[in-house]
């Protein structure tokens, strides 16, 4: 895989995000979540031997019980990650907007760090609205890219990524406040 599938595994922390689910009470839990994604950007070189991506990966989440008020839920995260093309590496960082209704929104920030296909790092919720106001937690992650593709805007000297893979959350914890 190429250094820029690398960017796939920003999407996958977003998809994390997406794990999150449970009434708006005193609680606590923990579940599995796999979600797949696709993201898109662009590519900027940075410095030599050196490319940042920006860009989006959107998809939707999946607990692994098939049980909770996020399950299925769509997701947005924007992030940025930068690649050392020689070396293969990468880091990742963004935020991840959940959206389970249209009244209701969970958020949350993720970094992951790895090698080409492959992003392990971790995702925290930061808030909500509704029944998801005040959540915290999170968990770590695994991003994996499985298709990536670049096509170059010629006009602007970018190039336009687009890619898809999977976020797997193995123990994604989260707890409500007191209501």
């Amino acid at each position: 895989m190429s250094q820029l599938s690398q960017v796939s595994c920003v999407l996958a922390a977003a998809v994390f995000a997406l794990g999150v689910a449970g009434p708006a009470r005193a609680d606590e839990g923990k579940v599995k979540v796999l979600a797949p994604w696709q993201g898109e950007g662009q590519v900027f070189q940075i410095e030599p031997g050196k490319v940042m991506f920006l860009g989006r990966f959107d998809g939707i989440m999946y607990v692994e019980d098939g049980k909770g008020p996020l399950d299925g839920a769509p997701f947005v995260c924007p992030g940025t990650q930068v690649i050392e093309v020689d070396k293969g590496s990468m880091v990742a960082s963004g935020h991840c907007m959940v959206t389970p209704s249209e009244e209701e929104e969970v958020f949350a920030k993720w970094s992951c760090a790895g090698q080409a296909g492959t992003c392990k790092g971790r995702l925290e919720f930061t808030g909500g609205t509704g029944r998801f106001e005040g959540i915290t937690g999170g968990g770590d992650m695994t991003v994996r890219t499985v298709l990536s593709d670049l096509a170059t805007d010629a006009s602007r000297g970018e190039v336009v990524r687009t890619a898809a893979g999977l976020a797997v959350w193995p123990e994604l914890v989260y707890r409500f406040p007191g209501k």
